[in-house]
């Protein structure tokens, strides 16, 4: 409730300074001013700290107030890092952690899966996975059950005859970005234009489930994993993306 009647003030990199030949790095400060309706608008989104299970009761009051609108879902995951190293007391890696390549590099830890709200950006499903699990597998986990669209990028390619999805008895229109290979080697022509102009759409739709992701290891600077195993990270997940919610309810709400 104190954020309610004080405000949030966040701080983020600023430009460094150079004075007399030293070098000094600098903060910016934001503040969002006191903010009791959208606090009491975001339906109490911060019991996600106490009880990820009451999800469905806050997206309900969410969608009552008008902010989860429902009819469409982002799906997306984004990796987070956990210390490789085997200099700790038990000699060895985190054991529900593990190791995944994206493009040429690879990476160790865990991934956190998100369905957000296509309208407000709102986080309203998040699951926790080690980071080698294939995003299309989660893809079912992260719908709240009433979307009629869904945004996904490549990786759930063909999500549609799974039989999780198929199991749901419901027409979604899956608006899948389509793999670049295959586009680069269409022919050059209008259906090549058009084709682009498609996936350009799609993508500036699908963006936005950039926004939490940003707040989330930008603004909150969580980039790597606190605590060993998925369950502790997992809950800690469910806080930072519950106070994502929380500053982008806020913004809509004083825009």
């Amino acid at each position: 409730m104190v954020l309610a009647y004080s405000g949030i003030t966040f701080t983020t990199p600023g430009k460094p300074v150079e004075f007399l030949g030293m070098h000094f790095e600098t903060t910016v400060s934001h503040f969002i001013p006191p903010v009791v309706g959208a606090f009491a608008l975001v339906g109490g989104i911060v019991l996600l700290v106490v009880n990820p299970r009451r999800v469905a009761a806050i997206n309900a009051d969410l969608t009552a107030r008008g902010l989860l609108l429902r009819e469409g879902t982002l799906v997306d995951a984004t990796l987070i890092a956990a210390p490789p190293s085997t200099k700790n007391r038990e000699k060895k890696r985190d054991p529900e952690m593990h190791q995944t390549r994206k493009g040429n590099q690879w990476y160790f830890g865990m991934k956190a899966h998100i369905g957000a709200d296509r309208d407000s950006k709102l986080v309203h499903t998040v699951v926790v996975t080690a980071a080698h699990v294939a995003d299309v597998t989660k893809t079912a986990e992260r719908l709240h059950g009433q979307e009629k669209q869904v945004h996904a990028d490549a990786g759930d390619t063909g999500v549609e005859k799974r039989a999780e999805i198929v199991a749901l008895g419901r027409a979604i229109d899956w608006q899948i970005a389509g793999k670049r290979g295959q586009i680069k080697a269409m022919a050059e022509g209008p259906d090549k234009e058009t084709h682009k102009a498609l996936e350009k759409a799609k993508a500036s739709v699908r963006a936005l489930v950039e926004h939490p992701f940003h707040l989330l290891k930008n603004i909150f600077r969580h980039r790597k994993v606190r605590y060993r195993g998925l369950a502790k990270n997992g809950h800690q997940l469910y806080t930072l993306f519950g106070l994502a919610n929380v500053i982008i309810g806020a913004r809509q709400a004083t825009a």
